[in-house]
């Protein structure tokens, strides 16, 4: 006979050891014929299991269907394996039982109470625990994602701050922002070039919006009066981030060099440098 109970295993919070020790403690013996979780011990299928959750369905609705024939395919499953009741979790919420049925213990544990969505910060120090982890265990900083369902946060800690995404990116959007952490160079002023704008305040302005992205900021807005140059210091601004590989694209994944340059040479804003000459 099967003892249900076993002891919990509990590691540090807060360190990259407990995170290791967490991700130890779940794994499966394959020797063992069970195993643990949330203070029960489970005995291991002979065959693999599927787990079939219908929200919203009462009993009585199966058995009217079954009695008429309605449902062949459950009808054989129950013949083949089982079929009873289990009290609910209360409150009968979607979320609230659908949780207790993944980990097995109670709301009182899971602290799911209801259908909401949970704020996503409360999950950002777990999500930075397992980057310091995968980082200890790889080497190599990953950008990190966390999200409660309905809003998804990106934040690469070595440069920015969170903001706020459509989606998770895909695995070469991934190692691009991982590569460009060694590609990026620090934004001076002093690099802005002189063929673009040449008077004191724009290359002030540029400055100033250069130093607060050195900061870890990612918007600025820089107020100028008509006749100042704003075109040309927004394309000074603009050829700087390219170069010191703090940009990809103007509004799109489009690079710089082949869509909005383009149409600032059309201007003659930038100065077009002649072709090489043929070998």
């Amino acid at each position: 006979m099967l003892d249900l109970r076993c002891g919990r295993v509990e590691p540090p919070r807060g360190s990259v050891d407990g995170m290791k020790g967490m991700v130890e403690s779940s794994r499966i013996d394959p020797k063992s014929s069970s195993f643990c979780v949330n203070g029960r011990r489970y005995a291991l299928p002979p065959v693999p299991l599927v787990v079939i959750c219908v929200d919203g369905c009462g009993d009585e609705y199966l058995s009217t269907s079954l009695a008429h024939g309605r449902m062949p395919n459950l009808a054989r499953m129950i013949l083949q394996g089982y079929r009873g009741l289990v009290r609910g979790a209360l409150p009968s919420f979607t979320n609230v039982n659908n949780a207790s049925i993944v980990t097995g213990v109670p709301p009182s544990v899971t602290g799911i109470a209801g259908n909401y969505f949970i704020d996503r910060e409360s999950g950002q120090q777990q999500a930075k625990l397992y980057a310091d982890c995968l980082e200890s265990m790889h080497g190599q900083r990953p950008i990190i994602f966390y999200t409660n369902g309905y809003k998804t946060h990106l934040w690469d800690d070595l440069a920015y701050p969170p903001r706020t995404v459509a989606g998770f990116y895909k695995k070469d959007e991934l190692a691009s922002l991982i590569l460009r952490r060694a590609q990026r160079e620090p934004l001076d002023a002093a690099r802005v070039k002189d063929a673009i704008v040449e008077r004191y305040y724009q290359k002030r302005a540029i400055g100033s919006i250069a130093e607060q992205f050195t900061q870890a900021r990612r918007k600025a807005l820089l107020v100028m009066a008509t006749g100042s140059g704003k075109t040309r210091t927004a394309i000074a601004l603009v050829d700087l981030l390219q170069r010191a590989g703090c940009g990809s694209g103007c509004g799109n994944r489009r690079p710089v060099s082949r869509r909005c340059r383009s149409s600032v040479v059309r201007r003659n804003l930038v100065p077009v440098e002649p072709p090489a000459a043929s070998r």
